[in-house]
């Protein structure tokens, strides 16, 4: 099936804000735009095997360990998206253009509030692979992105230049070869290692799952030494869309290269597969079934076809209702389940008591063809 039979989901980048609406016009964005033509969005954040649980509020895991199945959101309201699914979400990201001057402090840290961790997946927009890995723009990593997140001191997880199996980025396929790819992602990797940032961080390693036409990422892989987890990402779009049929072959084709644990990095389920409640179910079979770390839910409400459709869980109560059951079954043991102002360990019940966080007007700013990092 070709790239043009097979359209990209949908168009997204981030306005970063420096804490106003009008710091919002101002702020550096990671374009993520894609044609009607190019195939179906696939993003999967690499899921942990284990007992179910969510982050305890206030307390994101140490960087590089497993708090349990992993429940991520792309929000623009991480306290509201808690309170419909009624447990509390492990995972938050967040997109970041390379070079940009504002680094999301102020969401990394509300995150952790609310039990988060924020997944920083890192754009570069306007430099080559060969760029990258010559160390052109090392001073922003050395002098901007580092000194801030070591200021914040919460644990972070990076993915950088995601999806490169695809051409619909500056840093893919039709920009740039593996190789090149991989000195890049090498390069930053042992940069911010070296920081005093590099305790905190956590890889994402985080291609495009084969769905579609788009190639193997093996060629991309940059070695186990430089790769904590694996996120794929993936949508269901289509009547025949399954687990197996998105992701089967990617976690098949990693787990002959490396033991890092995987996770679903980015997915959603779309109406227009015309059963939403049993798909939902099969997404989370499929999670049990090859024993992946959870899974990010992209939540945003598009307006602009099948591959630009109404993601949101709140907006499909037959979808939340599955989504919601779905937790209850990988969360069986001791998760509490969803009460007002309740609070625990494990896969955690957001309630009143919860920070809130509004990404509206002090940190991010989502309108049509723009979203948030994780």
């Amino acid at each position: 099936m070709t790239l043009a039979a097979s359209a990209r989901r949908w168009l997204l980048a981030t306005a970063l804000m420096a804490g106003t609406m009008a710091a919002a016009g101002q702020a550096d964005a990671a374009v993520r735009q894609h044609s009607a033509t190019q195939s179906a969005l696939v993003r999967i954040a690499v899921v942990r095997t284990g007992v179910v649980r969510a982050a305890v509020a206030g307390k994101p895991r140490p960087a590089g360990q497993s708090r349990g199945f992993e429940l991520g959101a792309i929000t623009t309201d991480l306290a509201d998206f808690d309170k419909a699914v009624k447990y509390r979400a492990s995972l938050r990201m967040l997109f970041l253009r390379w070079g940009s001057s504002i680094i999301p402090r102020k969401p990394i840290i509300n995150d952790a509030k609310l039990g988060a961790e924020a997944v920083i997946e890192l754009q570069p927009v306007h430099l080559s692979m060969i760029q990258v890995a010559s160390g052109t723009d090392d001073q922003w990593l050395l002098d901007t992105l580092a000194p801030n997140l070591a200021a914040v001191g919460d644990p972070v997880t990076i993915s950088f230049a995601p999806e490169m199996n695809g051409q619909w980025y500056p840093w893919g396929t039709t920009k740039t070869t593996p190789a090149n790819y991989v000195l890049a992602w090498r390069h930053i990797h042992d940069v911010l290692a070296a920081s005093p940032a590099g305790k905190l961080i956590t890889w994402l390693w985080q291609p495009s799952a084969i769905h579609f036409s788009t190639p193997s990422p093996l060629p991309f892989w940059p070695g186990s030494k430089y790769v904590n987890e694996i996120g794929l990402d993936g949508y269901y779009v289509l009547p025949n869309d399954t687990f197996d049929v998105i992701f089967k072959q990617t976690i098949k084709l990693m787990r002959t290269v490396s033991n890092a644990p995987i996770l679903v990095g980015e997915t959603a389920v779309g109406a227009t597969t015309g059963h939403l409640g049993p798909d939902i179910r099969n997404l989370f079979a499929g999670i049990r079934e090859y024993h992946l770390l959870g899974l990010v839910w992209f939540n945003i409400a598009q307006h602009g076809g099948k591959y630009h459709q109404d993601w949101r869980l709140q907006d499909h109560p037959v979808g939340l209702r599955a989504f919601i059951n779905q937790l209850a079954v990988v969360g069986h043991a001791g998760i509490p389940a969803f009460a007002p102002g309740g609070s625990g360990g494990g896969m955690s019940p957001a309630g009143p008591g919860a920070s809130t966080m509004s990404f509206q007007i002090t940190s991010f700013q989502i309108t049509a063809g723009w979203s948030p990092a994780r």
